[in-house]
């Protein structure tokens, strides 16, 4: 097995999400669809997008969701 060497980086991502409305007890809510970042493709001249959201924590969905929550005040 090569080698493994573990780090973070930080990506420049576009979040889709949507906003639920209230419904009786349950609050306003934001629901993320996708997280994409951008991939550069020199050979065909265009950006990729690539979507990943299923590789994300819950704790880091559950971030991005106040995140949009609060900037949607």
């Amino acid at each position: 097995m090569p080698p493994v060497h573990k780090t973070q980086i930080t990506l420049d991502i576009d979040v889709e999400y949507r906003i639920l409305p209230a419904d009786g007890d349950i609050p306003q809510q934001v629901d993320i669809t996708g997280v994409f970042t951008g991939m550069n493709n020199a050979d065909a001249g265009r950006v990729r997008r690539s979507n990943i959201l299923y590789s994300l924590t819950e704790s880091e969905i559950i971030n991005m969701e106040d995140e949009i929550e609060e900037q949607s005040k």
